[in-house]
């Protein structure tokens, strides 16, 4: 060292104090991500700088353009882009919503569509949109000026508490969605962490997991750390257990998933986080309103509320299975030191004291007034009678879809969504087929490549028909040489042209792009 002059010994003391810091983070990315993926990622980009590559990837981007295009701009017909100078004539504009009303809905007609319509019932319809009427121009920030909004949705997460067997200490709040309760979720975590000095949290959560949580690490500055499944597509309880660090801040379970309809093994989950003193959210924002109802109707699955022990917080979504109108989500909490991690407050605002309980301000009522009144007037035994038809029709087409020539289950579905996979035939090319064929709206799946239909009540009573057409879907893929002429297979094999998966996102953001052209 006294052959060294003072710059490079403070240069290698410098150098050697950043590699013991990081290290050990660079050592767990390593193991996570493998190195070949962290390769892959940095050589992709590097590529992109030369103009060979660059062109590659902008005829990609291009072709990806014009495809989204052709499908969202379809059915765009006299655009408005100005301020019409003197105000149109409420008639014409009624009408035009009409016409667009009864085109959009025709989706609906004939119950074939995976998800998204829950109920469909007209007079719930009618019901909800009558009690949105009177409060269209609520607004929860201003609790003082419309209590009943106020009242309606206290309501909705403390009858939502209670159908998860909340103790006397568990509460909630109402989101606009399951996205906004799985984000609210993961900042309560944040926050909770760095009370504990957790400057980098880490949420560990199945590579299953719905992406909010990983749009949730993105926007909170978080490290997701994303967990494989075993064989029976559940979450392997060991690798979770191996990535649990000091920085893990939440361990996530699935309720089922939204791919392939499995729920984790919770119970386990639960031992881990208590064993580690960890907490453990269940994102039941798919089958939470579903669940509840199921043993009364005749299912008996395993426990996905508050009475698995190590729970402390879980996401539902009153939107799918509640059948209240969109836009309602309940988050809720163990007990209500966790619930203010979440809260957003500022006691030094010029306007005044200034606290919301998610993430947005000012937001409508009306919605908040259409699910109370929805809930309210289903009642827990016509529940009980939705959640019996929809398992009735889940069961017929799990028990019958391993009979289809090609097909098999994805693990072992035990609620409303069952997803299934080819190792034969090309299924993506079967999700276009049977839309063809009989108008059904299959959701695609990857890695691996699948598919899934999600029972709801609009669609349970087309269950065989839904098996029938599978039948013939699969012969018309047996018969079909070119799959590139399917939209489905185009989209997802121009996903697997890239290793690297960042550069398919900035592909993805066309998407984005064209949901806000006029």
């Amino acid at each position: 060292m006294a052959t060294l002059s003072p710059l490079k010994v403070t240069i290698i003391t410098c150098t050697a104090v950043v590699v013991v810091f990081k290290l050990p983070r660079w050592i767990r990315t390593i193991r996570r991500k493998g190195l070949k993926q962290i390769v892959v990622q940095k050589l992709s980009r590097f590529l992109l700088k030369f103009e060979y590559f660059k062109k590659q990837f902008d005829s990609k981007n291009e072709e990806a353009k014009e495809s989204v295009q052709s499908v969202l701009l379809a059915h765009r017909e006299n655009p408005i882009f100005t301020l019409p100078e003197h105000g149109l004539d409420p008639q014409i504009i009624l009408e035009r919503l009409h016409k667009w009303a009864e085109r959009d809905l025709e989706f609906q007609k004939g119950g074939r569509i995976s998800g998204a319509v829950y109920h469909g019932g007209k007079n719930l319809q009618l019901l909800a949109a009558e009690a949105m009427k009177s409060f269209t121009i609520s607004n929860p920030l201003h609790p003082d000026i419309f209590p009943a909004v106020r009242q309606m949705e206290s309501e909705i997460v403390q009858m939502t508490v209670n159908l998860f067997n909340g103790g006397p200490n568990a509460c909630g709040i109402l989101t606009q969605g399951g996205t906004e309760s799985l984000l609210l979720a993961m900042l309560a975590y944040r926050e909770w962490g760095r009370r504990r000095g957790i400057t980098e949290p880490e949420i560990i959560a199945p590579v299953t997991v719905h992406a909010a949580v990983e749009k949730a690490a993105f926007y909170f500055g978080m490290e997701l750390v994303h967990v494989r499944m075993g064989p029976d597509y559940k979450v392997d309880i060991r690798e979770v257990r191996r990535n649990i660090t000091s920085n893990t801040v939440v361990i996530i379970g699935s309720a089922p998933n939204y791919a392939n309809g499995i729920i984790d093994d919770l119970q386990e989950l639960g031992r881990l986080a208590l064993r580690y003193k960890k907490n453990f959210h269940i994102d039941a924002c798919l089958g939470g309103f579903l669940h509840p109802f199921l043993k009364e109707a005749g299912y008996d699955i395993p426990a996905c509320d508050f009475s698995v022990p190590g729970v402390t917080s879980i996401s539902c979504d009153p939107h799918k299975y509640g059948y209240t109108p969109k836009g309602v989500s309940c988050l809720m909490f163990a007990n209500p030191e966790l619930r203010k991690f979440s809260y957003f407050t500022s006691a030094g605002w010029t306007g005044g004291v200034y606290v919301t309980p998610t993430l947005s301000g000012s937001r409508t009522g009306c919605i908040s007034a259409g699910a109370w009144a929805t809930i309210l007037s289903m009642g827990r035994n016509t529940y009980i009678e939705c959640a019996k038809a929809i398992m009735d029709a889940a069961s017929y087409i799990k028990r019958e879809i391993v009979k289809v020539p090609h097909l098999e289950l994805m693990g072992d579905p035990v609620m409303s969504i069952i997803g299934f996979t080819s190792k034969t035939i090309n299924i993506w090319a079967l999700v276009s087929i049977m839309s063809k064929i009989g108008g059904w709206g299959l959701n695609a799946t990857q890695s691996p490549p699948g598919a899934h239909f999600c029972v709801t009540y609009a669609n349970a009573s087309q269950a065989e028909q839904f098996i029938q057409d599978l039948y013939k879907a699969v012969e018309e893929v047996e018969k079909c040489a070119d799959m590139s002429a399917y939209q489905t297979c185009q989209l997802y094999g121009l996903i697997a042209e890239f290793p690297d998966k960042t550069i398919i996102g900035d592909i993805l953001t066309n998407y984005a792009d064209c949901l806000f052209t006029a």
